[in-house]
């Protein structure tokens, strides 16, 4: 299970992600010292891997910040204004393992929404009608479906067909 935590957090990493993928980092360390993690994962040590349990335990977490549940995580997470560093995270996220444990792990029982980037296009769409001649000020909230790429819309670009941006 740990190494399935490992592989994620390299993922994240790559894909520009250091926020999880520093977290998925401490928590395959958590795993194998038998940490707080290690209680709410119970019974899923043998998950598949395509089962995305590491995305699907961040959902959980992810979506007590959303409600209001995890304060202390909060003033952490990019999502609702938090300060992103996911050094200063890993405390409140191994208290909330041992605060929360129940609505975690019945956390882990819904499939993550994947993060295609693709399904971004009918907000860049929308983006570039706000952006026309008279430029109005954009404020993106993520609700949690995009694992925050529909907040990084600077980031990707549309090029037409003669290569344009």
């Amino acid at each position: 299970m740990a190494e399935m935590f490992q592989i994620q957090a390299s993922a994240c990493d790559a894909l520009g992600s250091r926020f999880y993928g520093v977290l998925l980092q401490r928590i395959a360390k958590d795993i194998l010292a038998d940490g707080p993690s290690a209680a709410v994962l119970a019974g899923h040590e043998d998950d598949p891997g395509p089962s995305a349990l590491a995305l699907r335990l961040m959902g959980a977490v992810h979506y007590l910040v959303l409600t209001g549940e995890a304060p202390d995580l909060a003033a952490h997470f990019p999502s609702v204004g938090g300060d992103g560093d996911p050094v200063r995270t890993w405390p409140a996220l191994r208290d909330l393992f041992r605060s929360a444990p129940l609505e975690l792990a019945a956390g882990l029982h819904h499939a993550p929404q994947t993060n295609e980037p693709g399904r971004s296009a009918a907000l860049f769409g929308a983006l570039l009608q706000v952006a026309g001649p008279d430029p109005l000020p954009v404020r993106l909230f993520e609700i949690g479906a995009s694992g925050g790429l529909n907040l990084r819309a600077d980031r990707f670009c549309y090029r037409s067909a003669d290569g344009h941006r």
